[in-house]
């Protein structure tokens, strides 16, 4: 199953704002997403404990960046999606 990635308009404007480098650094960790988003032994995603908020996650991209997101399971397994901020 793959995951949608959702961005906003924040997080892609901070991301555009990046050097090539580090624009290809960060997509590639979120695409990564879209195959894995949970959290597991020895990953770089962690599960945060938010009050009122259970589906709240940060990705680690390297020592430089932190990508906060949720995780949108749908009933119908059909519109599952991962939103994203930088």
């Amino acid at each position: 199953m793959t995951y949608s990635i959702l961005i906003n308009k924040r997080a892609q404007a901070f991301i555009d704002s990046l050097t090539s480098k580090s624009q290809a650094i960060v997509k590639n960790k979120i695409r990564g997403l879209s195959h894995d988003p949970y959290p597991g032994k020895g990953s770089d995603k962690e599960r945060l404990h938010v009050h009122g908020r259970e589906d709240t996650y940060r990705l680690n991209i390297s020592h430089s960046f932190t990508a906060f997101y949720r995780i949108h399971d749908a009933p119908d397994r059909r519109s599952e999606a991962v939103a994203l901020k930088v």
